[in-house]
């Protein structure tokens, strides 16, 4: 017996990596929020293994995912007795297409398709030039948003 996927209308597919990566920003700055901490010196902080726990996916995996947004400066990774992740100040001001276009990586959608598709290059080229402009509007579109404009309200 075959499942038929019910039509919600027509969606944007991300990577699991990237989706993680926006839980964890999300989770982090309401973390951050609700604690309401008047000193930019102490923000909360958390584990990798409290994050893995509560959005219910691999340490491996999250530890991954927080190292990238370490890089990226949307989080700070410290060792030892008083370490731990927590998300800078200025993460909320960041564009969230930035971040989306970061977290994907460097392959876009164009160049993975001239990748498999060598076979007419002027077809190619064209369909190539529309996935890229379709790609940009994606990323202007969410750049019209930080992470602050996400967050739930607290």
């Amino acid at each position: 017996m075959s499942k038929k996927r019910a039509k919600t209308g027509h969606s944007m597919q991300l990577t699991r990596f990237t989706d993680l990566g926006l839980r964890i920003v999300v989770q982090l700055a309401a973390m951050t929020a609700a604690a309401d901490t008047p000193s930019a010196a102490t923000p909360p902080r958390t584990t990798t293994a409290a994050v893995a726990s509560a959005l219910g996916a691999s340490q491996t995996h999250v530890a991954k995912v927080v190292a990238k947004l370490a890089d990226i400066g949307i989080l700070r990774s410290t060792r030892g007795r008083t370490g731990g992740i927590y998300i800078t100040a200025s993460a909320l001001d960041y564009p969230l297409g930035q971040l989306v276009r970061e977290l994907e990586g460097s392959e876009s959608i164009p160049d993975n398709f001239n990748t498999h598709c060598p076979s007419d290059h002027t077809a190619t080229f064209q369909l190539a030039a529309s996935l890229t402009a379709a790609q940009n509007a994606f990323f202007d579109s969410l750049n019209s948003q930080t992470i602050r404009d996400i967050l739930p309200e607290v």
